[in-house]
């Protein structure tokens, strides 16, 4: 369905790059491509290159083996992260529309429409004015729209965006039932939380790097070193940053601008190495209040590090 070949991240500068940062890759029928890392990471900037919103610096992005220039709204669906949607219509004059820019023959355009309602658990909302919907709704109304022409590729920038548990359980029992279909999926996320039992194949991008990508099976056992921490000083908070700048096993600090006390970082190492590393930092003179582990980035559930 879609292959990359030598495909460099957009954000990425081609003088910069190393060679781990192209990625070689072929995504086939029903398969879930996840592209994670944190926030300013590049994620959205790599999704517009694959749907060919944007040129690639370097490499090529093959829709069935041809060139994917720009995106066609019968085979190639796009879910922004937050839905665009004309309030003013009727969630069924909204898809019509819709099905109708897409040219959907109208001798199937009623069958369409009833099974993207279905698929999006939206079924009896048919009448509902747009403008009444919650945020939910208007999400999956968003991924109804872009499989409303039964699209082989389905892109979708952070789909579980400002939703809570219960609406992001919705949103996955939406996607799996697209991906059964057959539909390939390509999505970004800030965590790997909701996709971790479903990806097929990952990415782990940082703002200056590709740490990591290809079959999920096969970056089990790399993906267990990563760890995303985050740790608050009650002092010395300068010191700790310029030794957290200096740390080769460090990836993609940020500091929170609020507080200006407490720092987030992606690690790679195991927990002694990061003990080593929490210990330098005080014998640099940073007094260190708490330090935990984000368990949703990558999804291990409920592994907690000692304090």
């Amino acid at each position: 369905m879609l292959a990359l070949e030598k495909l460099l991240p957009p954000h990425l500068s081609p003088a910069k790059a190393r060679d781990s940062d192209y990625l070689h890759l072929t995504l086939g029928r029903g398969e879930i491509f996840v592209i994670f890392g944190p926030q300013g990471s590049g994620k959205s900037e790599l999704l517009a290159c694959l749907a060919g919103l944007r040129h690639p610096k370097k490499g090529r992005v093959l829709y069935r083996g041809k060139p994917q220039i720009r995106p066609t709204g019968r085979s190639v669906g796009m879910v922004p992260r937050v839905p665009g949607v004309y309030e003013e219509l009727q969630v069924w004059e909204y898809l019509d529309f819709f099905a109708d820019v897409y040219s959907v023959d109208e001798h199937y355009r009623r069958p369409m429409i009833n099974w993207t309602l279905e698929i999006c658990e939206l079924s009896g909302k048919e009448g509902e004015k747009i403008a009444n919907l919650p945020f939910a709704l208007r999400k999956r109304l968003s991924v109804a729209r872009a499989i409303v022409s039964d699209p082989h590729l389905l892109f979708l920038d952070d789909p579980f965006h400002r939703l809570d548990r219960n609406e992001q359980q919705s949103m996955r029992a939406v996607l799996t039932r697209v991906q059964e279909r057959g539909t390939t999926l390509i999505a970004t996320a800030p965590c790997l939380g909701e996709f971790s039992e479903v990806a097929s194949h990952l990415c782990v991008l940082t703002s200056r790097r590709v740490l990591a990508y290809g079959p999920t099976s096969h970056l089990r056992a790399s993906l267990s070193c990563f760890k995303m921490m985050q740790v608050q000083f009650e002092s010395g908070f300068r010191k700790a940053v310029r030794v957290l700048d200096e740390e080769p096993s460090v990836h993609h600090l940020s500091i929170s601008v609020t507080t200006a006390n407490l720092v987030r970082f992606l690690f790679k190492g195991t927990d002694s190495e990061l003990t080593a590393l929490l210990r330098k930092m005080a014998q640099e003179g940073a007094t260190i209040v708490s330090y935990v582990e984000d368990q949703e980035f990558l999804g291990r559930g409920g592994r907690r590090l000692p304090r």
